[in-house]
C-alpha cells in the first residue's frame, strides 16, 4: 500500500493537469460551434471525463485509504473530533435565509422588469455553455449534477484525505486541493479561477468544520443550474439563442 499510494496521488494530478489543458483546447473549439449535434458530443465527453476522473477516482481513493474512522458513513473530514455536528434552525438563522432569498427574488425580477445588465455578469469565461436546445438542456443539468458530486468528493474530501497521508496534515491537504480546483477551471480564465478557488475555499471551510458532503454537494450543483438555467431564463438569454442542427 505504501507504494500503491505514491503512484496513485501522481497519476490523480496528471490526469487532472491533462484534463485542464484539455478542456482549455476543447472550451475553444465548442465556443466555435453552432451546430446542436456537435455541442452535445462536448456535452456527452465531458459528462464521461467528469464520471471517471472524479466519481470513480474518488471511488478508488477512499477504498485505497480505507480509513477505519466513523467520518466514512457521514463523508466529513475529521477535524477537531466532531464529525458530525449537531445542526441549530435558530429563529435569527431562518430570519437571515428567508432575508437572503427575498434579496435574490427581488434582485431577478428587477433585472427581469427593467432588464438590468447585472445578472449578465458571470463568473468566467462560460456563456458559451448555457445550453441552447431541449437535447443540451439534459445533458448541461446532468453535467451539474455530477459537477455537484463528483467535485466536491473529489475536491473535498478524497484528494485532501490523500494528501493529509503524505503531508500528515490535513490543512495542506485542503490547500492543495483547493488550489487544484481552481486551475481545474483554467478554461474560464484568470476571473474563472480567481472564482472558482474562492468558491472552492469556502466549500473546504465548510467542509473543515463539519458540513456533510452531501449538503455541500446540494448547495454547490443548485449553483451550476443557477447559472446555466435560471439566470439565462431571467435575463431572456434562452430566447435569444439559436442552436442549429448538424447538416
Amino acid at each position: 500500500m505504501t507504494i500503491i499510494l505514491p503512484v496513485w496521488i501522481a497519476f490523480l494530478l496528471a490526469a487532472c493537469a491533462i484534463r485542464a489543458r484539455k478542456s482549455a483546447r476543447e472550451w475553444q473549439n465548442f465556443k466555435a460551434t453552432h451546430q446542436t449535434r456537435e455541442r452535445q458530443r462536448f456535452y456527452r465527453r465531458w459528462l464521461l471525463e467528469g464520471v471517471v476522473l472524479l466519481d470513480f477516482g474518488s471511488i478508488i481513493t477512499i477504498v485505497l485509504l480505507h480509513e477505519k474512522t466513523s467520518s466514512w458513513p457521514y463523508l466529513t473530514l475529521p477535524l477537531s473530533g466532531q464529525l458530525v455536528p449537531e445542526i441549530e434552525i435558530s429563529g435569527a438563522f431562518v430570519a437571515g435565509l428567508l432575508s437572503g432569498l427575498a434579496i435574490l427574488l427581488l434582485g431577478l425580477w428587477l433585472n427581469f422588469k427593467f432588464r438590468q445588465k447585472s445578472l449578465n455578469v458571470t463568473l468566467g469565461d462560460f456563456e458559451s455553455l448555457i445550453p441552447r436546445t431541449r437535447k443540451e438542456a439534459g445533458l448541461a443539468l446532468l453535467l451539474c449534477l455530477n459537477a455537484g458530486i463528483g467535485e466536491e468528493l473529489f475536491f473535498r474530501f478524497a484528494l485532501p484525505l490523500l494528501i493529509a497521508r503524505f503531508s500528515s496534515s490535513l490543512i495542506a491537504g485542503a490547500i492543495a486541493s483547493t488550489a487544484l480546483f481552481g486551475l481545474m477551471h483554467w478554461y474560464q480564465g484568470c476571473k474563472g479561477i480567481l472564482a472558482t478557488t474562492f468558491l472552492g475555499a469556502v466549500f473546504m471551510t465548510r467542509a473543515l468544520h463539519g458540513t456533510s458532503l452531501p449538503a455541500l454537494m446540494v448547495v454547490h450543483a443548485l449553483i451550476d443550474i443557477f447559472g446555466l438555467f435560471v439566470r439565462p431564463a431571467v435575463s431572456g438569454k434562452f430566447s435569444r439563442r439559436a442552436a442549429q442542427p448538424s447538416s
